[in-house]
């Protein structure tokens, strides 16, 4: 699969899951204040939705989903530290960008009928973490793992252009992961769900018909 491909796979699938989130979550009584980001602008600032939940008041969030796993229940999630642009020049990742503006990240595993070409009707379930992008920072900070450290890193693992998985056993709960199989090669810090279950904010599935939220 081509990286065009892949990108207009992620799109629809981004679009499907927004749709089912919006049908089945945003509009429960529960949620307050919503409003879903639809412009360019806001997108390239990690803006996809604002809304108010319990004690979470107006909170602005980046939903993140794993659309090329679907069914899959990946034991981990990726936090993009840097990539390469069309351009061949290295650019920071969303993780630890400062012009982003997000406060929390909505982390989704998907579960559907159909695990390529799938709408918002071929969804079975989401399961769902949502945790503030400053503790996930924060956890990464207390390891060593800052900004500051994954700038003096990256750079060494593009140039002896190891792909795969680094530094697993040297954190507890993460390591470096370097793709090279796409033509931007990210660099991603991959989090075990155990962990994200335990910063976590809140823990539910949404199906069609309801929400559960999971004791953590």
């Amino acid at each position: 699969m081509s990286d065009s491909t892949l990108r207009v796979s992620d799109s629809e699938a981004e679009k499907a899951v927004a749709d089912f989130l919006d049908n089945n979550f945003y509009n429960s009584e529960d949620i307050r204040d919503f409003k879903r980001f639809t412009s360019k602008e806001d997108q390239l600032k990690g803006k996809d939705v604002k809304f108010s939940w319990s004690n979470l008041k107006g909170i602005i969030v980046d939903e993140k989903s794993q659309g090329h796993y679907v069914n899959k229940d990946l034991p981990t999630f990726a936090f993009e530290l840097e990539f390469m642009t069309p351009g061949g020049f290295i650019a920071p990742g969303w993780l630890f960008n400062h012009s982003y503006e997000t406060q929390y990240y909505l982390l989704i595993w998907i579960f559907a009928d159909k695990e390529k070409d799938f709408t918002k009707d071929d969804i079975e379930r989401l399961e769902c973490i949502l945790i503030k992008r400053e503790d996930i920072i924060v956890y990464l900070a207390k390891q060593g793992m800052t900004p500051d450290e994954a700038k003096l890193i990256c750079p060494g693992l593009r140039k002896e252009s190891v792909y795969g998985a680094h530094m697993k056993g040297r954190f507890d709960g993460f390591y470096l992961y370097f793709t090279g199989h796409l033509s931007e090669k990210p660099i991603n810090i991959v989090i075990r769900k155990e962990k994200l279950i335990e910063l976590a904010e809140k823990v539910f599935t949404v199906t069609r018909s309801s929400i559960q939220l999971r004791d953590k």
